[in-house]
């Protein structure tokens, strides 16, 4: 799936506000065609979504183990991914931990389930209450908060005594939707760093000189182009929506 999923509008707005000028000051005599500009939006979206490290739609996680059965009666139009189970670490309740576990894809739009799956069976351990999960949607932290009514049969005992005290590797398994709800709506910004994105990547392939003049009784006329600046202020915005989604970046030495 895309942001861009009605081609037509997307091709007759590239045309229109991005695509009259560049074209007729740089390759007028080059007709492009919808399907090369719709591609090139859909590779600038791709694009982006790589380096900004998020998905631009909601996406279904589904943790290892899912059925096949499930897998396969996932609706065409729905967008997933499959990712390994996260390991179970012998501090997980004890201190302030609280069950601490941070998602590997954020921000997260909602959790459907959190268990414990014992990975040499396969077998369901324990399965956690909704409402005990509690989650930090834009960095993706979950903690485990117990509240009201139940019981947690699994308690840090009955895990020491199946992992021997020691950490046991893929025994976390989250189902949970991740990306941005409504990246239209939130986050205009990016759909107009999309379409620059694309405007260069069809500059690019018309293999433009940085410079170049034609002369003829009379009529001089020059052209340059340097693409390099225009990446770089794409550079700078990509680093700054970056910040804006997952928070400022740290090292730690």
């Amino acid at each position: 799936m895309s942001l861009f999923t009605d081609r037509d509008a997307i091709v007759t707005e590239m045309r229109e506000e991005r695509l009259i000028s560049v074209a007729l000051s740089y390759f007028p005599d080059v007709t492009l065609t919808d399907n090369t500009i719709y591609n090139k939006v859909l590779a600038a979206e791709a694009d982006a979504e790589e380096r900004l490290r998020v998905f631009f739609e909601p996406v279904e996680v589904y943790p290892e183990g899912t059925p096949q059965s499930e897998i396969d009666a996932i609706p065409p139009e729905t967008r997933y991914i499959e990712e390994p189970a996260y390991d179970w670490d012998p501090e997980f309740f004890r201190g302030e931990r609280w069950g601490y576990i941070n998602t590997r894809h954020r921000p997260v739009i909602s959790i459907d389930s959190l268990r414990f799956v014992y990975p040499s069976t396969d077998v369901k351990l324990y399965q956690f209450p909704k409402k005990w999960i509690h989650v930090d949607k834009k960095y993706g932290h979950i903690r485990i908060v117990p509240m009201g009514d139940g019981n947690l049969p699994l308690n840090a005992w009955l895990l020491q005594v199946h992992g021997g005290g020691r950490t046991v590797p893929h025994m976390i398994r989250i189902r949970y939707v991740t990306g941005l709800k409504n990246a239209r709506r939130d986050y205009p910004h990016l759909i107009d760093l999309i379409k620059r994105m694309a405007v260069i990547r069809l500059l690019d392939d018309q293999f433009l000189p940085q410079s170049g003049s034609i002369s003829a009784d009379g009529l001089s006329e020059s052209l340059s182009i340097d693409t390099k600046n225009y990446k770089q202020s794409v550079d700078s915005e990509i680093e700054s929506l970056r910040q804006f989604i997952h928070g400022v970046r740290m090292v730690m030495l």
